[in-house]
């Protein structure tokens, strides 16, 4: 069994923070050190805790400095126990931490051979976390007095203003997006951008369930640009600065201007590991399944050649473009097509992924208005889909929208959200009304059974067609989708 240091770290952490270290022998030091050894604390110890101590004692109290960098020399984060999230825990006073429930269910990363940090089926590794730099396991939240908060506002704008190539910091933030629309579009601008030409097979789509982490593991951009825009005291540079800047201006542009894309961030390492799905791009693209899904994804291909390919405001166009208020009624050989290509690309995932992967693929067939016009026969069709095409018995309770969160409360809209949920809302309708009109067959075949073989009275006959001709009408109601 591994002896897990960290309530032991806290506790002494706590102790030399108080004490008086200068009372301490050179023994006691050097004990310390040797019982924090296998542990990156050490090294925060020795700069935060006893650099001042090492340079006012005595000669003769100092430890043995050879021995000392020797322990040193043989501590790395390589040797404790990764935890398996870092949390974020923000002060409640300003009501951050209220947020950290809100969180939606499934969360999208592209991972290209180029991306920040390193993602793998086991663990998503920030920047920092990746190159093994200490901090990654500290809570951004943490130490915050002095300029270290205004550090830290630093780093979060880097982050997200994707300026690390600009600028020296330790970025330990790992990004996702609760948007499938932009990290297809993510994925076109990765394969064709001028410094990042991977092949389809080394571009990954991750999708992970956020029900399986515990409160804290992820926080919406918005939270944390609010929580530091305060403290953010960096000014433009006129020379070397992107066009938004700070986190105040950054804040506008997601609320304001239409900028916004579903961002959540991680931090230090996460493990995925069964909490998660892989599906490498060509997935996505093999038989032209995207085009065959959304026509209007083929504006994506001009990219090709493209020296600058779009991303945010191609985001923006494709809302735009796919849930328009005059896209046409499809037809229903139409409609067969584009599920069959959203079929073809859920068969290559785990059975337990199929659903919500489906949802979030079909949503981008266009708008909900597009799929709920349909005359009815077209309408089961949809969602008998998901019930029975990629819907096994294990994942009836998941259907249920309450179960099935998309946006956190308070984000600016995003149409492809919103036809998710509209989506999510129709097939739990869909599978409940056709369970209901299970039992109401049922019940008219035993009352018709009871009748046929005379069982009932003289006076009951009379009340049993009535309560036929009520479950008749009630299953006419059921089935009509204007109806619910």
């Amino acid at each position: 069994m591994c002896w897990k240091p960290q309530g032991a770290i806290l506790r002494l952490s706590t102790h030399l923070t108080v004490m008086r270290l200068k009372d301490w022998s050179s023994s006691n030091i050097f004990n310390v050190c040797l019982f924090l050894r296998g542990s990156a604390f050490l090294y925060l110890l020795l700069s935060t805790r006893c650099h001042s101590l090492f340079i006012t004692m005595p000669n003769r109290d100092r430890p043995d400095t050879d021995s000392l960098a020797e322990a040193m020399g043989r501590t790395s984060l390589g040797d404790i126990t990764e935890p398996e999230q870092l949390l974020f825990n923000p002060s409640p006073r300003g009501g951050a931490d209220q947020c950290l429930k809100d969180i939606p269910r499934y969360l999208f990363r592209v991972v290209a051979p180029k991306s920040d940090g390193d993602t793998n089926g086991t663990w998503a590794h920030s920047k920092s976390a990746h190159e093994k730099n200490i901090t990654s396991t500290q809570d951004v939240f943490s130490f915050l007095g002095g300029t270290n908060q205004h550090t830290k506002a630093f780093e979060l704008t880097v982050h997200l203003q994707w300026y690390g190539h600009r600028y020296t910091v330790e970025d330990n933030f790992v990004s996702w997006t609760s948007s499938l629309l932009f990290a297809i579009q993510f994925i076109y601008y990765r394969r064709f951008s001028e410094d990042d030409k991977p092949s389809w097979n080394d571009i990954k789509l991750y999708v992970i369930d956020t029900t399986c982490f515990p409160t804290g593991t992820f926080m919406r951009d918005l939270d944390l640009i609010q929580s530091f825009s305060g403290v953010d005291n960096h000014k433009s540079d006129k020379n070397n600065s992107p066009k938004y800047w700070n986190l105040r201006s950054l804040y506008s542009l997601r609320t304001d201007k239409g900028y916004y894309f579903g961002e959540y961030l991680s931090q230090g390492s996460l493990k995925i590991e069964n909490r998660s799905q892989m599906i490498p791009a060509n997935i996505l693209f093999e038989n032209d399944r995207l085009r065959r899904l959304q026509p209007k994804f083929a504006g994506l291909y001009s990219a090709r050649g493209d020296p600058d390919p779009r991303l945010a405001d191609a985001v923006i166009n494709l809302r735009k473009e796919i849930w328009s208020e005059t896209t046409p009624l499809l037809s229903p050989s139409e409609l067969h097509n584009r599920l069959q290509a959203v079929k073809e690309i859920v068969d290559n995932v785990a059975p337990g992924w199929r659903f919500p992967l489906g949802i979030y693929l079909a949503a981008l067939i266009g708008p909900a208005s597009e799929i709920e016009r349909q005359p009815f026969p077209n309408y089961n069709t949809l969602f008998e889909y998901f019930r029975s095409g990629i819907l096994d018995d294990q994942e009836h309770s998941g259907l249920e929208p309450s179960l099935f969160n998309v946006t956190s409360r308070g984000s600016p809209e995003m149409s492809e959200q919103k036809h998710v949920q509209a989506l999510v809302r129709g097939t739990y309708r869909h599978f409940k009304l056709t369970q209901a009109l299970v039992y109401l067959d049922k019940i008219k075949r035993n009352i018709r059974s009871l009748n046929e073989n005379n069982l009932f009275r003289e006076h009951e006959v009379a009340a049993a067609a009535e309560i036929t001709e009520c479950l008749a009408r009630a299953g006419q109601v059921f089935s009509s989708p204007s109806k619910v």
